[in-house]
């Protein structure tokens, strides 16, 4: 994971000093998101993600909290995971159709 935003960081560098690397741009949005992917997938096979320790006594509305909220978060991935999919989607086919996505005027250049 920690790879995985050092890219990011690496990817927002490269747009901001080569706003013309259109179709770089498209194939590590593609590439981060895939990866992204990959690790929601591990994250969403993990099992509980929250768990109660051992704080002495069990309130009784304890137990059914904790497993709202894994709940919770098991359903939060599927979210990520269209909005994932709907970004990488439309850089596929521009890259595909050889029509990379141009530079945003409103993203800053160093240049």
């Amino acid at each position: 994971m920690l790879g995985l935003a050092l890219a990011d960081v690496a990817w927002q560098i490269a747009r901001l000093l080569r706003p013309q690397w259109a179709r770089f741009r498209s194939i590590v949005r593609i590439i981060l998101c895939g990866l992204d992917l990959v690790v929601l997938v591990a994250l969403a096979k993990a099992g509980p993600w929250v768990v109660m320790a051992d704080a002495g006594h069990q309130p009784s509305d304890l137990p059914r909290i904790i497993d709202l909220l894994n709940r919770c978060l098991f359903w939060s991935f599927p979210f990520v995971a269209v909005v994932l999919i709907a970004i990488a989607v439309p850089e596929f086919l521009a890259l595909r159709r050889g029509t990379a996505r141009p530079p945003d005027p409103n993203e800053l250049s160093l240049e």
